[in-house]
């Protein structure tokens, strides 16, 4: 017979998450930084890829949500729901995002600097919420997911 010790699981899985949030704030600085250096570039191809990535994130959290419904844990499940709809933002974001990319490219070769530079640092902004966004969503994830390992941990369950 073989005995699961999910007190000892949990409280690993607790400090993986934990170094996930220190990560992901790291990638988010990162991508930050990205885009600033991008702002006068008018060359960045990230944007459907990254709106790509987010409504799968999103689907994921809206797959977890309801699984804690299933769960009976409705007030979690209510939270991933609701952390959803700021990924799908950022995954709606990034599609604007990559259009005012574009608009920035065919302006980078006119005359109108002044648009240029507006437009540049429109896409700018708009890249920086995004991902400020998905980050927020994906960091309210890792919580969620940390809380829910720690009612685990002070209930644990023995598998045979």
């Amino acid at each position: 017979m073989f005995k699961f010790d999910s007190k000892s699981i949990n409280k690993s899985l607790i400090v993986i998450l934990i170094g996930l949030r220190w990560l992901l704030w790291i990638a988010i600085g990162i991508n930050i930084a990205i885009e600033g250096v991008e702002l006068l570039i008018a060359k960045d191809i990230s944007h459907l890829a990254m709106s790509a990535i987010f409504f799968l994130l999103a689907n994921v959290q809206i797959g977890l949500s309801r699984l804690l419904v299933s769960m009976n844990e409705p007030e979690i499940a209510e939270q991933f729901l609701f952390i959803s709809f700021f990924m799908m933002s950022a995954a709606i974001i990034e599609i604007v995002d990559l259009g005012l990319d574009r608009a920035v490219g065919q302006l980078s070769d006119s005359p109108y600097y002044a648009a240029f530079l507006f437009a540049s640092i429109i896409e700018f902004f708009t890249g920086v919420i995004a991902t400020l966004l998905a980050g927020y969503s994906l960091d309210r994830m890792f919580v969620l997911i940390t809380k829910k390992a720690w009612q685990m941990a002070q209930n644990p369950i023995s598998y045979k």
